[in-house]
């Protein structure tokens, strides 16, 4: 009976991109030695049809693997790429949205945003409905500062500008610079409602 060929030899389909160049490589550079004779040759019929079938095999595995590799690398940043100008866009047309809302600002919306651009001061505390700021709350134009997981209070609650309102606002700095808000009673905040 003559021997069936081993099929441990499989495993190299299991090798990484670079374990299959290093294959391909020594076996190319054993078969470029028996070319130039530096090596004795050999006749067996595994080394004259084996050698190329296998030096093709683990170049074509490792060239494979190569292209996956970049191919993942290039897929990973045009899907961060586009992620990125999602977020962008959507931040521009947050910032659009704000912008064409300004001269549409309630008398309170006005006086909260005042005291807190003259105060340069981008976040502030009320309670979770975000008090008399409730309004810009639910348009986005405040937001609730708050981390993942963080807990937060229902009656102090932390509440920032974003920065697309704040820039806004920046650039209409004449609509905001005055008049002076002044804090009446108690130092009552324009987005308190009670005491």
């Amino acid at each position: 009976m003559g021997e069936g060929l081993d099929p441990r030899w499989l495993e190299i389909l299991k090798a990484s991109g670079w374990q299959l160049f290093a294959i391909a490589f020594a076996l190319s550079s054993f078969w470029f030695l028996l070319y130039l004779e530096y090596l004795p040759p050999i006749d067996s019929p595994w080394v004259v049809y084996g050698l190329p079938l296998a030096i093709l095999v683990s170049v074509g595995l490792s060239l494979v693997s190569l292209l996956e590799f970049v191919s993942r690398k290039v897929g990973a940043q045009i899907a961060e790429n586009t992620k990125k100008k999602r977020v962008l866009k959507d931040i521009e047309n947050k910032r659009q949205r704000f912008q064409s809302y300004l001269p549409h600002l309630t008398e309170t919306e006005l006086r909260i945003l005042r005291y807190l651009f003259q105060q340069n001061q981008k976040t502030f505390v009320a309670d979770v409905t975000a008090d008399l700021a409730s309004t810009l709350y639910n348009q986005g134009f405040v937001t609730l500062a708050v981390l993942p997981g963080q807990q937060v209070s229902v009656l102090s609650s932390t509440f920032t500008v974003p920065d697309y309102v704040w820039d806004v606002m920046v650039e209409n700095r004449k609509m905001f610079d005055k008049p002076k808000i002044e804090l009446g009673y108690r130092n009552k905040r324009p987005w308190h409602s009670g005491f």
